[in-house]
Parts: structure tokens; C-alpha cells; sequence
């Protein structure tokens, strides 16, 4: 507790001494109560990573996670929708890309009526990235914890570099949510919320048949750090 009331001191005179305190949201300058002080510059993608990737599409209709499951980012209740969806439609494919918690791994494949799931090992980065651009969905999840709001993963923003639909399962109100509805890369579920992730699937699903690609807008490219760095400058 001592440790703790001086580490509130310490940081109150370091946000009171200094001209400017920059976050990566709003959740950080609200509790360092930065006030008129506070700015923000977010994380963001490269889009040299991305240029000269073209997309391919798989033989199914593939929703991709990249990086770690562990129960607090539990994504059965997208498993629960495939698992309803495969009775209009059978070329559906749920892809992990990393670490699986083994609770997690043993619930999802127990769930796995349809034998959906793939888990694949790591990866490069410059697999990854294409790997982003080939899916039709990619899968992004708030840990399931009190107070995720302010949770931004830095995976967020390259999903948005790689120009492919969203699927957010986490708080419908927070920073993540957020991101999604400004770009309109993609949209936020509760994590109950089981309806609306099948209609949300199916929409998509829908689009690939018809040749529809991802409708972003060009608030997309105000997450690319050159122009994040143009911020800075300004700032």
C-alpha cells in the first residue's frame, strides 16, 4: 500500500511538471487525469507491409484469430454460430493462428461438431500479414475482464491494414468498438450476443458470393503511422 500511495504521488508531479502527456487512448489520459494536457496518438499499421500483397481466396469461406487464446479471450461463442450456420452452408473454416490455451483448445474442439477449427503453429510476421489479407473474416476479441474499455490490442490496427471485414466480440461501447464504427472496418458484439454474430457472418458470407470486397472507409488510412507521424509533428 506504501509502495502503491507513492507511486500515485510520483506520477500526479510527473503529469503536473511536464508541457504535454501523450496515450495511445483515452483510458490512460482519463486516469492519469491529464486533462487539457492529454493527447492522443493511437497505434497504427504500416502500409508498406501490406503493398504488393494481393489476395487470394481460400476454398472456404475463412474466419482467421492471429495470436494467443486464453480464457479470458475465450471465442466458443463464434464456434456456437458456425456451428448453426453450417446447416444452410458447409464451406465454413475457423483458422488460429498461435497459442491456444489447452482449456480453451480441449472446450473448442468438444464444441467442434463440424470439424471447423484448424489451429496452425507461429508463423512469420510477413506470413501473417498475408494470411490477414486471404481470409473473408478476421476475428478480434476483448479480454472478457471488469474494466475493458480502454483495451486496444495492437492487432487491431493491422487487421485494418489488411482491408478485410471485422468481427469484434467485446464491450459494444469501448475504444476497440469504436475504431471499428469510424472506419467501418468491421463491428463489435457482446460476448452473449450469439444472434447477431450469425447475421454478421452471413452478411459477409453473402458479400463473398456475390464478389462484394470490404467497404472501408478512409479513416482506414489515419491509423497508418506515416500519418500518425504527422500527427506527432503537429502536436
Amino acid at each position: 500500500k506504501l509502495t502503491a500511495k507513492l507511486d500515485r504521488k510520483l506520477e500526479a508531479k510527473v503529469v503536473h511538471d511536464c508541457d504535454l502527456v501523450l496515450s495511445i487512448n483515452q483510458k490512460i489520459l482519463h486516469d492519469l487525469a491529464a486533462g487539457e494536457k492529454g493527447k492522443i496518438i493511437s497505434n497504427g499499421f504500416d502500409a508498406s507491409d501490406f503493398a504488393g500483397k494481393k489476395k487470394q481466396l481460400n476454398q472456404k469461406f475463412t474466419i482467421s484469430y492471429f495470436g494467443n487464446i486464453t480464457g479470458e479471450r475465450n471465442p466458443a461463442i463464434v464456434l456456437q454460430a458456425l456451428n448453426y450456420l453450417t446447416e444452410f452452408v458447409s464451406n465454413l473454416q475457423l483458422d488460429f493462428w498461435g497459442n491456444v490455451s489447452r482449456d480453451v483448445q480441449a472446450e473448442l474442439l468438444a464444441a467442434d461438431k463440424n470439424h471447423l477449427i484448424v489451429f496452425h503453429d507461429y508463423i512469420s510476421h510477413e506470413q501473417v500479414l498475408q494470411e490477414m489479407i486471404d481470409s473473408d473474416l478476421l476475428l478480434l476479441i476483448i479480454n472478457n475482464v471488469p474494466d475493458n474499455k480502454g483495451i486496444l490490442t495492437g492487432k487491431i490496427y493491422e487487421y485494418l491494414g489488411a482491408g478485410v471485414p471485422v468481427l469484434g466480440i467485446g464491450p459494444i461501447a469501448g475504444e476497440a468498438a469504436e475504431i471499428l464504427q469510424k472506419t467501418n472496418a468491421g463491428q463489435m458484439f457482446d460476448y452473449k450476443d450469439e444472434n447477431s454474430i450469425k447475421d454478421f457472418i452471413a452478411r459477409i458470407y453473402e458479400n463473398r458470393l456475390k464478389g462484394r470486397t470490404a467497404d472501408h472507409s478512409a479513416a482506414v488510412g489515419s491509423f497508418s503511422r506515416q500519418e500518425l507521424t504527422k500527427e506527432l509533428a503537429e502536436i
